[in-house]
C-alpha cells in the first residue's frame, strides 16, 4: 500500500510527520488515542515520532499523570487526571 504523503499518514496508520504545534501537543487523534473503558482510560500513541508513560496512581486522590514525549520536535508535557 503506498503512503498517504498530503495526510503525513504511513502505510502502517502511523502519523509520519503531523505538523502539531508545541502549542497543541499533545493532540488527541493525531498525536494519540483515547480508549475508555468502566475502570480506566488509557491513551494509545499514533504518531511513530510520540512515546507515552503512564505514572502509578499516587497520592490521597490516586492521580494518574500521563507523560507525552515528541522525538521529532522535542516536545514533553505532563498531564495530570
Amino acid at each position: 500500500m503506498a503512503d498517504n504523503k498530503a495526510g503525513g499518514i504511513s502505510s502502517g496508520g502511523l502519523v509520519s510527520d503531523c505538523g502539531v504545534s508545541e502549542e497543541q501537543f499533545p493532540c488527541i487523534g493525531r498525536c494519540y488515542s483515547r480508549n475508555s473503558s468502566n475502570l480506566r482510560t488509557t491513551c494509545v500513541g499514533k504518531c511513530m515520532h510520540c512515546s507515552i508513560w503512564t505514572s502509578l496512581p499516587d497520592g490521597a486522590s490516586l492521580a494518574v499523570t500521563r507523560i507525552f514525549g515528541c522525538n521529532l520536535y522535542g516536545y514533553d508535557k505532563r498531564i495530570k487526571e
